[in-house]
Protein backbone atom coordinates (compact mmCIF):
# COMPACT_ATOMS: atom_id res chain seq x y z
CA UNK A 1 0.00 0.00 0.00
CA UNK A 2 2.80 2.30 0.72
CA UNK A 3 4.52 1.75 -2.52
CA UNK A 4 1.42 2.48 -4.55
CA UNK A 5 0.38 5.83 -2.38
CA UNK A 6 4.04 6.89 -3.05
CA UNK A 7 3.98 6.08 -7.15
CA UNK A 8 0.53 8.18 -7.21
CA UNK A 9 1.87 11.05 -4.84
CA UNK A 10 5.24 10.99 -7.27
CA UNK A 11 3.08 10.84 -10.50
CA UNK A 12 0.97 13.93 -9.54
CA UNK A 13 4.32 15.85 -8.43
CA UNK A 14 5.54 15.13 -11.69
CA UNK A 15 3.09 16.50 -13.31
CA UNK A 16 2.66 19.53 -12.00
CA UNK A 17 6.17 20.30 -12.26
CA UNK A 18 6.16 19.41 -15.99
CA UNK A 19 2.57 22.35 -16.22
CA UNK A 20 5.07 24.64 -14.25
CA UNK A 21 7.79 23.77 -16.79
CA UNK A 22 6.06 24.60 -19.79
CA UNK A 23 4.10 27.96 -18.48
CA UNK A 24 7.02 29.43 -17.23
CA UNK A 25 8.09 31.93 -20.12
CA UNK A 26 11.51 32.16 -21.06
CA UNK A 27 13.22 35.87 -21.11
CA UNK A 28 13.80 35.86 -24.87
CA UNK A 29 10.55 35.64 -25.96
CA UNK A 30 9.36 38.86 -24.76
CA UNK A 31 10.22 41.44 -27.52
CA UNK A 32 12.64 44.70 -27.54
CA UNK A 33 10.56 47.34 -26.91
CA UNK A 34 10.29 50.27 -29.91
CA UNK A 35 10.52 53.26 -27.47
CA UNK A 36 13.14 51.59 -24.95
CA UNK A 37 13.17 53.86 -21.28
CA UNK A 38 16.15 54.31 -19.65
CA UNK A 39 17.64 52.02 -17.49
CA UNK A 40 20.14 52.15 -14.65
CA UNK A 41 22.65 48.85 -14.67
CA UNK A 42 23.35 48.75 -10.62
CA UNK A 43 26.64 46.35 -9.58
CA UNK A 44 27.75 45.91 -5.99
CA UNK A 45 31.28 44.45 -5.71
CA UNK A 46 32.98 43.20 -2.73
CA UNK A 47 36.73 41.09 -3.44
CA UNK A 48 35.43 40.57 -7.32
CA UNK A 49 38.56 40.95 -9.00
CA UNK A 50 38.18 37.67 -10.21
CA UNK A 51 34.99 38.70 -12.19
CA UNK A 52 35.20 42.22 -12.72
CA UNK A 53 36.82 41.66 -16.69
CA UNK A 54 34.06 39.37 -17.98
CA UNK A 55 31.63 41.41 -16.27
CA UNK A 56 32.87 45.13 -17.98
CA UNK A 57 32.54 42.76 -21.29
CA UNK A 58 29.32 41.78 -20.90
CA UNK A 59 27.54 44.98 -19.86
CA UNK A 60 29.47 47.01 -22.69
CA UNK A 61 27.50 44.63 -24.73
CA UNK A 62 24.00 45.45 -23.48
CA UNK A 63 25.24 49.30 -23.77
CA UNK A 64 22.58 50.82 -25.82
CA UNK A 65 23.44 54.32 -25.23
CA UNK A 66 20.11 54.48 -23.19
CA UNK A 67 21.56 52.62 -20.15
CA UNK A 68 23.42 53.97 -17.21
CA UNK A 69 26.01 51.39 -15.77
CA UNK A 70 26.98 52.31 -11.78
CA UNK A 71 29.44 49.96 -9.65
CA UNK A 72 29.80 50.15 -6.35
CA UNK A 73 33.02 49.24 -4.79
CA UNK A 74 32.23 47.74 -0.84
CA UNK A 75 35.64 48.07 0.92
CA UNK A 76 37.33 45.24 -1.55
CA UNK A 77 40.81 44.17 0.12
CA UNK A 78 41.51 42.74 -3.92
CA UNK A 79 41.95 44.93 -6.90
CA UNK A 80 38.52 45.14 -7.46
CA UNK A 81 38.41 49.12 -7.22
CA UNK A 82 41.19 49.26 -9.30
CA UNK A 83 39.91 47.41 -12.04
CA UNK A 84 36.31 49.11 -11.65
CA UNK A 85 38.22 52.77 -11.99
CA UNK A 86 40.27 51.57 -15.24
CA UNK A 87 37.31 50.04 -16.58
CA UNK A 88 34.82 53.17 -16.77
CA UNK A 89 37.67 55.60 -17.22
CA UNK A 90 37.01 55.56 -21.05
CA UNK A 91 33.28 54.13 -20.88
CA UNK A 92 30.86 56.96 -21.04
CA UNK A 93 27.84 55.53 -19.94
CA UNK A 94 29.50 54.38 -16.41
CA UNK A 95 30.65 55.31 -13.39
CA UNK A 96 32.31 53.90 -10.01
CA UNK A 97 31.54 54.89 -6.65
CA UNK A 98 32.91 53.98 -3.35
CA UNK A 99 31.01 52.32 -0.85
CA UNK A 100 29.83 53.74 2.63
CA UNK A 101 30.48 52.80 5.96
CA UNK A 102 28.25 49.59 6.96
CA UNK A 103 25.70 50.92 9.37
CA UNK A 104 24.24 48.72 12.10
CA UNK A 105 21.84 46.77 11.49
CA UNK A 106 22.16 46.52 7.64
CA UNK A 107 23.45 43.58 5.22
CA UNK A 108 26.14 44.30 3.70
CA UNK A 109 25.22 43.72 0.06
CA UNK A 110 21.58 45.54 0.85
CA UNK A 111 23.17 48.09 2.22
CA UNK A 112 25.59 48.71 -1.39
CA UNK A 113 22.64 48.40 -3.58
CA UNK A 114 20.39 50.92 -1.35
CA UNK A 115 23.33 53.16 -1.90
CA UNK A 116 23.27 52.46 -5.64
CA UNK A 117 19.70 52.90 -5.81
CA UNK A 118 20.09 56.87 -4.72
CA UNK A 119 22.49 57.26 -7.12
CA UNK A 120 20.41 55.87 -10.36
CA UNK A 121 18.55 58.18 -12.83
CA UNK A 122 17.06 55.57 -14.57
CA UNK A 123 12.96 54.46 -15.49
CA UNK A 124 13.96 50.91 -14.74
CA UNK A 125 16.55 49.78 -12.00
CA UNK A 126 18.43 46.57 -12.95
CA UNK A 127 20.31 45.01 -9.80
CA UNK A 128 22.95 42.66 -10.89
CA UNK A 129 25.59 40.05 -9.36
CA UNK A 130 28.91 40.89 -10.26
CA UNK A 131 29.11 37.15 -11.58
CA UNK A 132 26.38 37.43 -13.78
CA UNK A 133 26.99 37.45 -17.76
CA UNK A 134 24.62 39.19 -19.56
CA UNK A 135 23.16 38.72 -23.59
CA UNK A 136 23.25 41.67 -25.64
CA UNK A 137 19.02 41.81 -25.39
CA UNK A 138 18.69 40.64 -22.39
CA UNK A 139 17.75 44.17 -20.32
CA UNK A 140 15.43 45.34 -23.11
CA UNK A 141 14.15 41.80 -22.93
CA UNK A 142 13.37 42.07 -19.67
CA UNK A 143 11.75 45.48 -19.83
CA UNK A 144 9.53 44.40 -22.65
CA UNK A 145 8.33 41.56 -20.28
CA UNK A 146 7.48 44.28 -17.60
CA UNK A 147 5.57 46.55 -19.85
CA UNK A 148 3.93 43.46 -21.26
CA UNK A 149 2.64 42.10 -17.70
CA UNK A 150 2.53 45.54 -16.28
CA UNK A 151 4.60 43.51 -13.41
CA UNK A 152 6.93 46.18 -10.71
CA UNK A 153 9.90 43.34 -10.96
CA UNK A 154 11.02 40.83 -13.25
CA UNK A 155 13.35 38.38 -11.95
CA UNK A 156 14.83 34.42 -12.76
CA UNK A 157 17.24 31.85 -11.62
CA UNK A 158 19.91 32.01 -14.22
CA UNK A 159 22.17 29.57 -15.89
CA UNK A 160 24.17 28.01 -13.54
CA UNK A 161 28.24 27.67 -14.30
CA UNK A 162 29.84 26.72 -11.16
CA UNK A 163 32.80 24.18 -10.10
CA UNK A 164 33.19 20.64 -8.07
CA UNK A 165 30.61 18.22 -8.15
CA UNK A 166 28.68 18.32 -4.72
CA UNK A 167 28.60 22.96 -5.28
CA UNK A 168 27.08 21.65 -8.72
CA UNK A 169 24.28 19.40 -6.63
CA UNK A 170 23.46 22.45 -4.61
CA UNK A 171 23.45 24.98 -6.98
CA UNK A 172 21.15 23.59 -9.52
CA UNK A 173 18.79 22.26 -7.13
CA UNK A 174 17.68 26.15 -7.22
CA UNK A 175 15.86 25.41 -10.65
CA UNK A 176 14.38 22.22 -8.56
CA UNK A 177 13.07 24.27 -6.02
CA UNK A 178 11.32 26.35 -8.23
CA UNK A 179 10.25 24.39 -11.06
CA UNK A 180 8.92 20.98 -8.39
CA UNK A 181 7.72 23.73 -5.86
CA UNK A 182 6.07 26.96 -6.69
CA UNK A 183 2.92 27.40 -8.66
CA UNK A 184 3.96 29.10 -11.20
CA UNK A 185 0.63 30.37 -12.70
CA UNK A 186 -0.34 31.70 -9.33
CA UNK A 187 3.10 33.26 -9.13
CA UNK A 188 3.17 35.03 -12.30
CA UNK A 189 -0.54 36.04 -12.02
CA UNK A 190 -1.16 37.04 -8.49
CA UNK A 191 -0.10 38.97 -5.39
CA UNK A 192 -0.52 36.54 -3.01
CA UNK A 193 2.86 36.88 -0.78
CA UNK A 194 3.12 32.83 -0.32
CA UNK A 195 3.37 32.23 -4.03
CA UNK A 196 6.59 34.41 -4.89
CA UNK A 197 10.64 33.44 -5.87
CA UNK A 198 12.80 35.67 -7.06
CA UNK A 199 16.95 35.44 -7.50
CA UNK A 200 19.28 38.35 -6.94
CA UNK A 201 21.79 37.94 -9.74
CA UNK A 202 18.73 39.61 -11.80
CA UNK A 203 16.15 41.74 -10.41
CA UNK A 204 14.56 44.47 -12.78
CA UNK A 205 12.30 46.78 -11.29
CA UNK A 206 10.25 49.68 -12.41
CA UNK A 207 11.86 52.63 -10.72
CA UNK A 208 7.82 53.67 -9.14
CA UNK A 209 7.44 50.08 -7.95
CA UNK A 210 10.64 49.99 -5.88
CA UNK A 211 10.00 53.25 -4.45
CA UNK A 212 6.83 52.36 -3.33
CA UNK A 213 7.71 49.13 -1.84
CA UNK A 214 11.15 50.93 0.14
CA UNK A 215 13.49 49.48 -1.38
CA UNK A 216 16.36 47.87 -0.16
CA UNK A 217 15.89 50.01 3.01
CA UNK A 218 12.61 48.31 3.75
CA UNK A 219 14.82 45.09 3.91
CA UNK A 220 18.06 46.39 5.38
CA UNK A 221 18.39 43.66 7.67
CA UNK A 222 17.45 40.35 5.31
CA UNK A 223 19.83 37.99 4.38
CA UNK A 224 17.57 36.65 1.50
CA UNK A 225 17.15 39.88 0.36
CA UNK A 226 15.57 39.11 -3.09
CA UNK A 227 12.42 37.32 -1.47
CA UNK A 228 12.02 39.79 1.07
CA UNK A 229 11.91 42.44 -2.15
CA UNK A 230 9.58 40.44 -3.99
CA UNK A 231 7.70 39.88 -1.19
CA UNK A 232 7.07 43.65 -0.64
CA UNK A 233 6.33 44.06 -4.57
CA UNK A 234 3.26 41.85 -3.92
CA UNK A 235 2.14 43.72 -0.90
CA UNK A 236 1.78 46.75 -2.47
CA UNK A 237 -0.49 45.23 -4.65
CA UNK A 238 1.80 44.81 -7.70
CA UNK A 239 2.91 42.05 -9.80
CA UNK A 240 6.41 40.47 -9.68
CA UNK A 241 6.81 38.54 -13.15
CA UNK A 242 9.12 34.78 -12.85
CA UNK A 243 10.84 34.10 -16.49
CA UNK A 244 13.41 31.38 -17.37
CA UNK A 245 16.46 33.49 -18.52
CA UNK A 246 18.20 30.83 -19.87
CA UNK A 247 21.52 31.77 -21.67
CA UNK A 248 20.55 34.90 -21.61
CA UNK A 249 21.39 35.39 -18.00
CA UNK A 250 24.08 33.43 -16.95
CA UNK A 251 25.39 33.28 -13.38
CA UNK A 252 29.13 32.11 -12.45
CA UNK A 253 27.91 31.26 -8.80
CA UNK A 254 30.33 29.67 -7.26
CA UNK A 255 34.23 28.64 -7.62
CA UNK A 256 34.16 25.48 -5.71
CA UNK A 257 31.95 23.30 -3.82
CA UNK A 258 33.47 24.99 -0.72
CA UNK A 259 32.24 28.04 -1.36
CA UNK A 260 29.17 26.62 -2.34
CA UNK A 261 28.67 25.09 0.54
CA UNK A 262 29.49 28.22 2.67
CA UNK A 263 26.48 30.63 0.20
CA UNK A 264 23.76 27.68 0.89
CA UNK A 265 24.63 27.50 4.48
CA UNK A 266 23.97 31.00 4.65
CA UNK A 267 20.78 31.59 2.70
CA UNK A 268 18.67 28.48 3.11
CA UNK A 269 17.48 28.06 6.57
CA UNK A 270 16.90 32.46 6.54
CA UNK A 271 15.44 31.97 3.37
CA UNK A 272 12.19 29.86 4.46
CA UNK A 273 12.21 32.62 7.86
CA UNK A 274 14.22 30.39 10.08
CA UNK A 275 11.14 28.01 10.92
CA UNK A 276 11.43 24.64 12.54
CA UNK A 277 8.17 23.66 11.28
CA UNK A 278 9.33 24.37 7.68
CA UNK A 279 12.52 22.75 7.76
CA UNK A 280 10.96 19.82 9.16
CA UNK A 281 9.02 19.24 6.24
CA UNK A 282 11.36 19.92 3.84
CA UNK A 283 13.45 17.16 4.98
CA UNK A 284 10.98 14.73 5.56
CA UNK A 285 9.67 15.21 2.31
CA UNK A 286 12.68 15.29 0.15
CA UNK A 287 13.72 12.02 2.16
CA UNK A 288 10.12 10.26 1.55
CA UNK A 289 9.93 11.34 -2.43
CA UNK A 290 13.36 11.39 -3.32
CA UNK A 291 15.74 9.72 -1.52
CA UNK A 292 14.09 6.58 -0.43
CA UNK A 293 13.10 6.07 -4.19
CA UNK A 294 17.08 5.17 -4.86
CA UNK A 295 17.11 2.19 -1.99
CA UNK A 296 14.02 1.19 -3.26
CA UNK A 297 15.71 0.85 -6.36
CA UNK A 298 18.75 -1.00 -4.97
CA UNK A 299 16.18 -3.21 -3.05
CA UNK A 300 14.36 -3.65 -6.94
CA UNK A 301 17.72 -4.96 -8.11
CA UNK A 302 18.66 -7.45 -4.74
CA UNK A 303 14.93 -8.73 -4.86
CA UNK A 304 14.17 -8.50 -7.85
CA UNK A 305 10.69 -6.65 -7.92
CA UNK A 306 10.22 -4.30 -10.93
CA UNK A 307 7.29 -2.42 -9.32
CA UNK A 308 9.93 -0.87 -6.52
CA UNK A 309 11.77 0.97 -9.86
CA UNK A 310 8.75 3.17 -10.19
CA UNK A 311 9.59 5.71 -7.67
CA UNK A 312 13.11 6.07 -8.81
CA UNK A 313 12.05 6.43 -12.61
CA UNK A 314 9.11 9.16 -11.63
CA UNK A 315 11.69 10.61 -10.07
CA UNK A 316 13.91 11.02 -12.64
CA UNK A 317 11.30 12.11 -15.50
CA UNK A 318 10.10 14.78 -12.98
CA UNK A 319 13.89 16.01 -12.78
CA UNK A 320 14.42 15.41 -16.22
CA UNK A 321 11.87 17.80 -17.34
CA UNK A 322 14.02 21.01 -15.14
CA UNK A 323 17.41 19.35 -16.52
CA UNK A 324 15.93 20.23 -19.93
CA UNK A 325 14.44 23.79 -18.97
CA UNK A 326 17.26 24.69 -17.01
CA UNK A 327 19.92 23.26 -19.33
CA UNK A 328 21.50 21.10 -16.87
CA UNK A 329 24.03 18.55 -17.03
CA UNK A 330 22.58 15.20 -18.19
CA UNK A 331 23.38 13.11 -15.22
CA UNK A 332 21.33 15.64 -13.02
CA UNK A 333 18.56 13.09 -13.98
CA UNK A 334 19.86 9.95 -12.41
CA UNK A 335 21.40 11.72 -8.89
CA UNK A 336 18.32 13.21 -7.47
CA UNK A 337 18.86 11.60 -4.58
CA UNK A 338 22.17 13.07 -3.93
CA UNK A 339 20.89 16.17 -4.86
CA UNK A 340 17.88 15.93 -1.64
CA UNK A 341 20.87 14.54 0.61
CA UNK A 342 23.21 17.33 -0.55
CA UNK A 343 20.16 20.03 0.18
CA UNK A 344 19.45 18.41 3.08
CA UNK A 345 22.86 18.14 4.68
CA UNK A 346 23.10 22.25 3.96
CA UNK A 347 19.91 22.85 5.71
CA UNK A 348 20.71 21.01 9.02
CA UNK A 349 24.20 22.89 8.97
CA UNK A 350 22.67 26.00 8.35
CA UNK A 351 20.21 25.48 11.04
CA UNK A 352 23.15 24.26 13.05
CA UNK A 353 24.65 27.90 12.88
CA UNK A 354 21.48 29.85 13.64
CA UNK A 355 20.88 27.86 17.03
CA UNK A 356 24.23 27.98 18.43
CA UNK A 357 24.72 31.66 17.43
CA UNK A 358 27.55 30.94 15.69
CA UNK A 359 26.03 33.26 12.97
CA UNK A 360 26.51 33.12 9.15
CA UNK A 361 29.77 34.35 7.65
CA UNK A 362 30.41 35.31 3.68
CA UNK A 363 33.12 37.77 2.41
CA UNK A 364 34.78 38.59 5.32
CA UNK A 365 31.28 39.72 7.17
CA UNK A 366 29.31 37.74 9.82
CA UNK A 367 25.41 37.93 10.46
CA UNK A 368 23.19 36.69 12.99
Amino acid sequence: MFLWILICILSAWTVFTIINVWTLPSLASFSVPKRPGVISVLVPLRNEERNVPALVRSLRQADDLKTEFIFLDDHSTDRTKMLLQEAVRYWPNARYIEGAALPDGWNGKVHACHQLSQEAAGQYLCFVDADVRLHENALRWAEGALRKHDAGLVTGFPHFKTEGFWGRLLVYMQHFVVYAHLPVAAANRTTWRAFTAAHGAFLFFSRPAYDQAGGHAAVKQALVDDMALAQNIKSQGLKTLLVSPGPAVTCYMYTSSREAWLGFSKNIFPGIGRSAVIASAVIAVHTLFFIVPAFLLLAAIAMPEWQLVIPYVLTAVLRAGITIKASHPWWTVLVQPLSSGAMIAVLLYSIYLDKTKKGYSWKGRSYQ
